[in-house]
């Protein structure tokens, strides 16, 4: 596996499910009794794909919790890939352009992709910071806004990994 192949790999889960259960986990009240991740991803758009990601998981039972738990470990995916696209993109020891194969047009392709990591790392941040004062709901426009925001994530992950 690649280098980027390996470091898109770490973050593309957390992302992916932040996008897919973003309606239930952002917008919604916390009902009265705990979530399971079956019941967290019937809104979603690939609910398959979402059981599979949660069911190891261990999160909080409210949707609100979930999705305020889920934007800090993709946070924390989101700086890892950038850190490794940035030793990956060091000048030490031979040069770039040997230890990334593929030549100047691979180095300039892990380049965008480490902006764009620290791009979703400040959309996160501003995620994060939306969901902090919310007291287990948000109002319309701030859920729009944080879906907005996941959207444009999902941009930069795939705009990566379109290379």
């Amino acid at each position: 596996m690649s280098p980027l192949s390996a470091a898109l790999f770490l973050v593309s889960p957390v992302l992916q499910l932040l996008w897919l259960s973003s309606a239930t986990a952002v917008a919604a009240p916390p009902p009265p009794s705990s979530l399971s991740p079956t019941a967290a991803c019937r809104t979603s758009v690939y609910p398959k794909l979402c059981r599979a990601i949660l069911a190891p998981l261990r999160f909080p039972a409210d949707p609100y919790s979930f999705g305020r738990y889920s934007v800090k470990q993709a946070m924390k995916q989101a700086r890892r890939t950038s850190k490794t696209l940035d030793r990956l993109l060091s000048p030490r020891g031979t040069a770039r352009s040997r230890r990334i194969g593929g030549g100047a047009g691979a180095v300039g392709a892990l380049e965008d992709c480490r902006e764009l990591s620290r791009l979703n790392a400040g959309y996160l941040e501003e995620v994060q910071a939306e969901l902090a004062g919310g007291g287990g709901s948000l109002p319309s426009t701030k859920a729009d806004r944080v879906r907005a925001v996941m959207s444009a994530l999902v941009t930069n992950q795939q705009t990566c990994f379109d290379g």
